[in-house]
């Protein structure tokens, strides 16, 4: 066996290629690197024992307690890939915390970093994946009456949006554009008469949801804020 200095918590393997302990000790001729003694942990002892999830491993693998007691790993040599892309506002701001569903061959829950990135995967070439956006926090986060007025107009005909995220975003109860309806359900959100708004999240998305059967390369989601149709709304919150 040939281990170099400094190589603590490499893998031990069985025959079928699967971790069952991980290096952790042991003396080293520094001229060869050849590993005089090597000692080794096991891994289910390394996954359940320790007081908490800062000297275990089974929070950090299998965080929604599966209770999967194997997995083969992927192959990532040129045919798997990572879906990644990038959320932001029509303003350009980014917008994090974005809940991603990806479901099909996969099926978990990421989220969109401080920058409004996301990264998912790896995945083979043979895996379809459902991907949707989810952000549904602060409904009343941009609302004002400003907003009130600007969608009053756009309903009376007297300035309406060329945005199309706009028409969206004042289009709160989905019925397919903005209308009276819209603006009650907004004022009495302002008010603090209403909690949430009908048949959506606080947060939409365009695309909502994307369908992956191979690479897509650099993905570009828009979100906006539902009734926030200047933009004012914090995509931190």
């Amino acid at each position: 066996m040939s281990v170099a200095n400094n190589q603590a918590g490499g893998p031990l393997l069985d025959l079928n290629g699967h971790v069952i302990g991980q290096l952790h000790g042991g003396g080293s001729n520094d001229t060869s690197c050849t590993q005089q003694i090597a000692y080794f942990g096991r891994l289910h002892i390394s996954w359940s024992s320790g007081v908490d999830s800062t000297d275990r491993l089974k929070e950090w693998l299998d965080p929604i307690n599966s209770g999967v007691s194997t997995l083969n790993g992927l192959d990532i040599s040129g045919s798997a890939y990572f879906i990644e892309g990038h959320i932001q506002m029509p303003t350009s701001a980014a917008i994090p915390n974005v809940e991603i569903h990806v479901s099909g061959d996969i099926n978990d829950v990421y989220y969109s970093d401080a920058d409004g990135n996301f990264s998912i995967g790896p995945l083979s070439n043979d895996q379809k994946v459902d991907l949707e956006f989810v952000k549904n926090t602060n409904i009343r986060n941009g609302l004002s009456a400003i907003d009130l007025s600007l969608i009053q107009k756009h309903v009376s005909l007297l300035n309406m949006f060329m945005d199309p995220y706009k028409i969206s975003a004042a289009d709160v109860n989905s019925s397919g554009s903005p209308s009276a309806l819209d603006l009650s359900i907004i004022q009495k959100v302002i008010l603090l008469l209403q909690a949430d708004f009908p048949n959506t999240e606080s947060w939409g998305f365009e695309p909502k949801m994307i369908s992956v059967e191979a690479n897509p390369g650099d993905l570009q989601v828009v979100g906006y804020k539902y009734g926030d149709v200047n933009y004012t709304a914090d995509p931190s919150q």
